[in-house]
């Protein structure tokens, strides 16, 4: 054997012990070869079934990363367990598949395989799988602390349509990033009529969809494309998905978004539509915050008391922040405070005075309400939500009379 053969006998081997690939079609061998020719050029990526990849690795020393395709296999998780007794200790394995379902990636995840991709695959969306997986996770003390380093997570519920919880998850997601400095990710889940972009004039994108329809390609960076960034430090993810497009995504899902964001993010608000509430218990259990937000009228009243209830069930460990909004417009059927806190059986923390000129104004101008209102009591109500949030100072009680503004003296010339 020359010396030139010999080389690239030994970095064959090596790229071995390092990378294997086992693919069920064609398509998908030229997309894993695309890739792995840059990381591995003698590496193998070897045409076959999920029962001929079991039997050929029981007979070699399995590599660093494992790419198996699990296509046409009767019960995957069975595959994946039979993979485990092969393989030898330290491999990780990117699992290739043609069922789009969140509760087998959540298995599939839980049991061990560092990623699951849908086919067909693409470049892009293997080259980040293959990162991640080579990436060590932390351990000890420093899983600890990348847990305690994720961004604040506040889910905002209205009683009904047309309290306003939109509204109020919009001005404290934009005081957040602008006023407090903090990098905020703003996420409406009404994907059909959910008003965040709008209510920034800004153009809602598909990509929220995709992500929670097809978990696999959740990441940073394409959360990061899907977004809409109305300044610097906030970024809005909404959609405006068609009326007869139905939409279907599970708790996981949403959950490996959120998951994402924290890590990006200081703050990230949900704007989540109490329809969906009941079905996303494992979502508000990972809240930091839960706002509710009702006007203050009977029917307000109800709602507000039976969601309170649901998510001190659903979500112990959240702080629950009662808001009563738009308050004080004399409309028929209204409670006073006192009438609502007393229904409640407890106080509002905030109480946000109704403002038509400023709700005008930030229709018109695409800003948040909190800005439309200016210095009035609407936007300092708002302001001190915001400030409750980010736990950086004491916000004003609801009862305190925060309008017309104090005097103070100044020193003369």
């Amino acid at each position: 054997m020359t010396s030139a053969a010999l080389q690239q006998h030994r970095a064959a081997q090596n790229d071995h012990r390092e990378f294997m690939a086992f693919v069920a079609d064609e398509e998908s061998q030229a997309a894993v070869a695309a890739i792995t020719e840059k990381h591995w050029p003698a590496s193998v990526v070897q045409l076959c079934d999920i029962g001929q990849t079991l039997h050929m690795l029981g007979d070699i020393e399995t590599p660093r990363l494992l790419v198996i395709d699990l296509s046409g296999a009767a019960d995957p998780i069975q595959s994946v367990t039979g993979l485990a007794e092969v393989c030898d200790p330290g491999t990780s394995v990117i699992a290739l598949g043609d069922v789009n379902d969140v509760a087998l990636f959540r298995e599939l995840i839980e049991i061990g395989v560092s990623d699951y991709l849908v086919k067909p695959i693409d470049s892009d969306m293997l080259n980040k799988a293959i990162l991640r997986a080579r990436t060590p996770a932390p351990s000890g003390d420093e899983a600890a602390d990348a847990e305690t380093d994720g961004g604040d997570l506040a889910i905002v519920i209205g009683t009904r349509g047309g309290v306003g919880a939109s509204a109020v998850a919009v001005s404290v997601a934009w005081e957040l990033a602008e006023r407090l400095e903090r990098r905020t990710a703003l996420i409406d889940l009404d994907l059909q009529f959910g008003t965040a972009s709008l209510s920034l004039d800004l153009e809602a994108g598909r990509g929220l969809r995709e992500a929670l329809e097809n978990p696999s390609r959740i990441d940073g960076l394409f959360l990061a494309s899907a977004a809409a960034n109305p300044t610097e430090r906030l970024s809005v993810l909404g959609a405006e998905e068609p009326l007869d497009a139905p939409l279907s995504y599970g708790p996981a899902a949403l959950e490996l978004v959120l998951e994402e964001l924290r890590e990006s993010f200081d703050h990230v608000i949900v704007d989540m539509p109490r329809s969906a509430a009941p079905n996303q218990r494992h979502v508000l259990d990972l809240a930091d915050d839960v706002i509710i937000v009702s006007d203050l009228t009977l029917t307000g009243l109800r709602d507000a008391m039976r969601l309170k209830e649901f998510v001190a069930t659903a979500a112990p460990g959240a702080k629950v922040t009662m808001v009563g909004n738009r308050a004080g417009n004399k409309r028929a059927g209204e409670l006073s405070q006192a009438e609502f806190e007393r229904g409640l059986e407890g106080s509002l923390d905030f109480v946000v005075p109704d403002d038509v000129k400023a709700m005008s104004k930030a229709a018109a101008s695409g800003k948040p309400l909190s800005v439309a209102s200016a210095d009035g009591k609407t936007a300092r109500q708002l302001i001190n939500l915001a400030k409750h949030l980010a736990k950086i100072e004491a916000a004003e009680p609801a009862w305190k009379r925060i309008w017309p503004p104090k005097l103070t003296r100044t020193k003369s010339d």
